[in-house]
């Protein structure tokens, strides 16, 4: 990892690559159409980077990143649940009792897959929130997830459900002290 964070700026930014070379990793498979079962994989590596850049200015923050990781075992098979590649750019803003914030997700298409897996489509998703505090202890949100309306599965499992739809909702929260 290579982390730039200096106090005097309002810039950080963080780089990692791995390399794992792994023994006995428990691999989720299909056994048949709807039952999975888990098998010992004696040897398999995964590697894979991640990047993330910060930026606050007063109020705000902007935060945007990248991973990626691929895996196979000793006979050059495809692992299972890995992550697939994803860019990530969030916004918020803080201003006394307001926040505001957004979080704006693409993974792009992803053909290879491991057993009992699925190539996945591309996905972009974006999500909002503004929140007002309401005194010491109760806080009201208004908020909208997958406002795109994306049909997309979070992960790459056969068997994973499509993710929920455009939501839109109001949340009214109590914290006790």
């Amino acid at each position: 990892s290579v982390i730039y964070a200096p106090a005097a700026t309002p810039l950080s930014l963080e780089a990692t690559a791995f390399y794992s070379d792994l023994d006995d990793y428990i691999e989720r498979f299909a056994v048949s159409p709807g039952v999975i079962g888990y098998r010992n994989v004696d040897t398999a590596y995964i590697d894979g980077v991640e990047f993330s850049a910060r930026l606050r200015l007063g109020a705000w923050s902007h935060d945007l990143s990248y991973q990626w990781q691929e895996g196979e075992d000793s006979d050059n098979r495809i692992l299972a649940d890995l992550n697939p590649p994803e860019w990530r750019y969030a916004l918020r803003w803080l201003n006394g009792a307001w926040a505001v914030s957004s979080d704006f997700v693409h993974r792009p298409q992803r053909t290879d897959a491991g057993p009992g897996e699925v190539p996945l489509e591309d996905a972009t998703i974006l999500n909002l929130r503004a929140g007002l505090a309401l005194g010491a202890k109760w806080r009201a949100e208004v908020y909208a997830t997958n406002v795109f309306d994306e049909t997309y599965q979070a992960s790459a499992d056969d068997l994973a459900p499509l993710q929920p739809g455009r939501t839109i909702g109001l949340r009214m929260s109590w914290a006790a002290e």
